[in-house]
């Protein structure tokens, strides 16, 4: 895990034995969840944007779409490419792309207004197909994709056996301060989501 890996580095390498605050987007903002959970003398502040502390049912099978574009793709090769597997990566990327942004930025045609692409069209081939398929390798993609799937403060071994698996009192167990900061027209962490309070 990513949080035990920068644990590390943080107290043995660096020698840090406090942290301000922790602050994360999206997954990253999950990770925010994990620090004050795991790590309760360390973190004194924690900050998730547009994360969860649990992916919701909805989230894992919305993720469900894209990586069953890829790994259904002919160049995939049930993970075993020898080459890029473009066809796969565009078709992940392509199903991707409605969910990165609400329906109002696509009414308002929010893909033309940096002036980079012509159409819609435009947009997907070069932002989402495109920018997947120079960054990403395949079995990357579905490494994190199962990682924010599974993503659940409540299964850490930090919190106790008595508190695995239930969210409600993992969160009201952190002593670290935090700030939620959903978003309104997020499509995976609209602020409905965030049905707790954490003082």
């Amino acid at each position: 895990m990513a949080s035990r890996a920068q644990h590390q580095v943080l107290t043995k390498e660096l020698k840090v034995s406090k942290v301000f605050c922790v602050i994360g987007f999206s997954m990253g903002g999950q990770q925010a969840y994990y620090w004050p959970v795991m790590y309760p003398d360390l973190v004194e502040r924690f900050i998730p944007i547009c994360g969860s502390a649990r992916t919701s049912q909805h989230n894992i099978c919305f993720l469900e779409g894209p990586k069953a574009a890829l790994v259904a793709s002919k160049d995939f090769q049930d993970g075993h490419y020898t080459s890029i597997p473009h066809h796969g990566i565009r078709a992940f990327g392509r199903v991707y792309s409605a969910w990165a942004y609400g329906q109002t930025w696509f009414r308002n045609y929010g893909y033309l207004q940096n002036g980079l692409y012509k159409n819609l069209e435009d947009f997907l081939r070069a932002d989402w197909e495109g920018g997947f398929v120079t960054t990403w390798d395949a079995n990357d993609m579905l490494t994190l994709l199962r990682t924010w799937q599974l993503g659940d403060v409540s299964r850490v071994s930090a919190v106790g056996a008595s508190l695995q698996g239930n969210l409600a009192g993992v969160l009201g167990s952190v002593t670290a301060k935090g700030l939620v900061m959903p978003c309104k027209t997020d499509l995976y962490f609209p602020v409905r989501v965030f049905s707790f309070v954490i003082e």
